[in-house]
């Protein structure tokens, strides 16, 4: 039990390639992204601060690339 804990943090703290990022975090966005409400914000934010093989730069990078993606499909630059 305690060795498959530690693999699991192992293959958590690794980081990967700019496409597996994109993947992993598109990934965090459908399994958590149902709805617009600010319990939905929290969760998402936890689950993303959680995932260790991106970097911090790198989330925050993907998250404005989301923002404008999003606003741009709502036509909000109008």
């Amino acid at each position: 039990m305690k060795q498959d804990k530690t693999e699991t943090q192992t293959a958590q703290s690794t980081e990967l390639d700019y496409e597996q990022c994109v993947a992993v975090f598109n990934d965090l966005f459908h399994r958590v992204e149902d709805s617009w409400h600010p319990v939905q914000d929290e969760l998402l934010y936890s689950e993303i601060m959680k995932e260790k093989r991106i970097s911090d730069g790198l989330k925050i990078k993907l998250l404005l690339k989301k923002y404008r993606d999003t606003a741009r499909d709502l036509n909000l630059y109008s």
